[in-house]
């Protein structure tokens, strides 16, 4: 019998009043950041 598994991360990140407080330059750094600690969590 085979199975199939799937994991879906769905992260969401909001501050009060949505204000804007991670500048555009870093968001690509800090996604590569969350992605690896996601890769390597055992």
């Amino acid at each position: 019998m085979n199975s199939y598994r799937q994991i879906v991360y769905h992260l969401v990140f909001c501050t009060y009043s949505r204000k804007n407080t991670i500048p555009e330059t870093h968001h690509k750094s800090l996604y590569q950041f969350i992605w690896g600690v996601i890769k390597n969590r055992k």
